[in-house]
């Protein structure tokens, strides 16, 4: 998932295109059956100005394209990314899905596949995707992010304020959960780590 967190504090240019399809909804046993067609390509081009690029990391993104331009008089790298994207709803709130066509391992039906199955899954278990957020951020909130006279936080307050905004899928169908802080946080995201065997590995902010 490094990809996506890596672009984060760069100088970058992002397609800003936004998809007029409707976001997909669960059948009506809460259950997801995407399909290739149902996503869409996303680019970005990122300019990095005197930075050193670890050739490895050129090396594993397959979809990468680098060139040399001339920026204000010096020169600059271009990575240009694509990757693969629908919204659908997720616990009554639109949630984008993407990932880099390059992880799939097999096809990208398989791939594809395999997210339907983790998606089927994180429809029932949003208890425990909670769980583990109040585990490691609530004693957060409390200690150290509360304003001045401000009450600590329970439970049931902290999770009425945060909704999913994104998951981001990764080799073998490990992804992460991106939720909006609800200005908990200071409008930092909230990540939840969750691995391809589905074991909630924690929940952290970026």
């Amino acid at each position: 998932m490094g990809i996506f967190n890596f672009f984060k504090s760069k100088e970058k240019t992002v397609d800003k295109n936004i998809s007029d399809r409707l976001p997909i909804q669960p059948n009506g046993l809460g259950e997801f059956s995407l399909r290739l067609s149902d996503f869409e390509v996303k680019n970005q081009r990122s300019t990095f100005k005197s930075v050193w690029i670890d050739p490895e990391f050129e090396k594993a993104m397959k979809t990468a394209t680098k060139s040399d331009i001339k920026t204000r008089g010096k020169k600059a790298d271009v990575i240009e990314l694509k990757w693969y994207f629908v919204r659908i709803i997720l616990w009554g709130h639109v949630v984008e899905i993407v990932f880099d066509p390059e992880i799939a391992t097999k096809s990208l039906d398989d791939f594809i596949q395999r997210t339907n199955q983790q998606l089927n899954w994180l429809t029932k278990s949003k208890e425990s995707i909670n769980n583990v957020i109040i585990r490691d951020l609530l004693h957060l909130k409390n200690d150290n992010w509360l304003s001045e006279n401000q009450l600590p936080l329970k439970k049931e307050d902290f999770l009425k304020s945060i909704f999913p905004s994104s998951i981001k899928f990764s080799r073998h169908a490990a992804f992460e959960l991106e939720y909006n802080d609800g200005n908990l946080f200071g409008g930092h995201s909230i990540n939840v780590s969750v691995s391809s065997e589905r074991e909630i590995t924690d929940a952290s902010l970026i």
